[in-house]
């Protein structure tokens, strides 16, 4: 029983792991890229980084 309660939080937290990666990478590029003061629809620019528009929507940002 212990086994299976490890195996499932280790499970759930890889899997919550790779979410907060997945959405906070949007910030730390932009910060990184000196791109944190431009307006968020010109970072979803077909001609801007594309790692923006791979992540997520703009509407969901």
């Amino acid at each position: 029983m212990c086994r299976i309660i490890v195996k499932e939080t280790i499970r759930k937290a890889n899997i919550t792991y790779a979410k907060w990666n997945k959405e906070h990478a949007i910030i730390i590029t932009a910060g990184v890229r000196y791109a944190n003061y431009e307006h968020r629809k010109k970072l979803w620019a077909s001609h801007s980084y594309p790692l923006y528009r791979a992540v997520m929507s703009l509407t969901r940002f």
